[in-house]
């Protein structure tokens, strides 16, 4: 809790209530916003803020903006915020004035779109303000267990011990049997492969609960951000010292020159989107569009049984016809895949590429394949003397 806002965390999101007095002074008022957006930085997580701002900014629906939006959509545009706000109705109604929008709603920039249906109601208040009401999604496996989506935990490659790797594999070998059969030998030699990719390297990860940096963030807004939080911190240990003023001072150049920075850069990328949409209309401007419009979340209003009606309508069930099959005879046994065979097929992977539904990397293969190929030949040759392709082979992630 702090002079100006309290705040509680439900599951992953922390939500955020705060009031600034429209009788404060602007010093004052930037003081409660470096607190407010200090509580953003140090907690690391998704965020939606809400509260009674008493500032105008055309951003949330008003006409104007005055000094107190600009500083508040500032600190949005560091902290990562978006605004939820939907439409320009007044929010705030006083007999004989102008009615005005000082109640304002953000959002994470990942998580706005998950801020659904907002509206100010109808309902009878007995203040000047009007009740605000929104809907905070979960995610889809949350809403429909039935139809979840697989969460993808991939490997940082660039940190794999490749020692590691292979003596994980190695022992890991060491449990396998000459009785299991290839379907045993395929499902084992998955689970073994994945364990050493746990043991030998990191899972990637995100900074700042998930947080994606905007397409106009650089180096140079990073550092300028560091030195604005500890130029502000500096003035609030010295609040009560001599070197307040000077301190104040520095915050303000501080704030100052980050607030250019994110200006001058949100400017030269939005010239460079207008260049780049004619070159690549599916580029990064298609993709920023996309991220902010599209609804990852489950589809509102939809009962099980609906949605299994859509979904086999849409991948109808094909009748298994029976077929015929003339016996093929062999002259003699099939030869096993050789270890020169096996780096021809292995070379032909490419790199950085999305892996299919065991997360395997194509580079963790290649490492496989150079550092322990009798692993694979194991596994791949006991497919092919029992002459059966594994059901896990067959599986693939499809991008919707």
């Amino acid at each position: 809790m702090g002079n100006c806002y309290v705040y509680a965390r439900f599951r992953e999101v922390a939500v955020v209530s705060c009031y600034l007095t429209p009788s404060d002074d602007i010093s004052t008022f930037q003081n409660k916003l470096d607190a407010i957006e200090d509580l953003l930085v140090d907690r690391r997580q998704p965020f939606i803020v809400a509260g009674d701002l008493n500032a105008r900014a055309v951003d949330w629906g008003m006409s104007s903006t005055n000094s107190r939006g600009r500083k508040i959509m500032d600190m949005a545009a560091r902290s990562g915020l978006v605004v939820a706000n939907r439409g320009s109705r007044p929010t705030f109604h006083r007999p004989g004035c102008e009615g005005t929008i000082p109640d304002v709603t953000f959002g994470s920039e990942h998580i706005v779109d998950r801020i659904k249906d907002w509206k100010i109601l109808d309902d009878f208040t007995g203040s000047d303000h009007e009740y605000i009401s929104y809907d905070f999604q979960n995610t889809s496996q949350q809403n429909h267990p039935s139809y979840s989506r697989k969460t993808s935990h991939r490997w940082d490659i660039s940190k794999v011990d490749t020692g590691k790797l292979l003596a994980e594999l190695d022992r890991q070998e060491r449990q396998f049997d000459g009785t299991l059969t290839s379907k045993q030998v395929g499902e084992r030699s998955l689970t073994a492969m994945e364990r050493a990719c746990n043991v030998s390297m990191p899972k990637t990860h995100s900074k700042h609960g998930g947080r994606r940096q905007a397409y106009w963030w650089n180096h140079d807004i990073a550092e300028k951000r560091k030195v604005c939080i500890q130029c502000r911190r500096r003035l609030t240990r010295a609040r009560r010292s001599e070197n307040f003023t000077t301190e104040a001072l520095a915050a303000k150049i501080a704030r100052k020159e980050l607030s250019i920075a994110i200006t001058r850069s949100k400017h030269d990328k939005w010239k460079e989107l207008c260049k780049d949409i004619n070159k690549d209309p599916w580029g990064l401007g298609y993709k920023i569009v996309m991220k902010k419009l599209r609804n990852y979340g489950a589809v509102p209003n939809v009962d099980d049984d609906t949605m299994d009606h859509i979904v086999a309508t849409l991948f109808p069930a094909h009748i298994h016809e029976a077929h015929e099959r003339a016996p093929v005879e062999l002259d003699g046994s099939v030869p096993d895949f050789t270890e020169e065979e096996l780096n021809i097929a292995a070379l032909s992977l490419k790199n950085k590429k999305a892996p299919g539904p065991d997360n395997i990397p194509a580079e963790i293969l290649k490492v496989i394949a150079s550092g322990r190929p009798t692993f694979l030949l194991r596994m791949y040759n006991a497919c092919l003397k029992e002459r059966i392709f594994p059901e896990a082979w067959k599986e693939q992630t499809g991008a919707h």
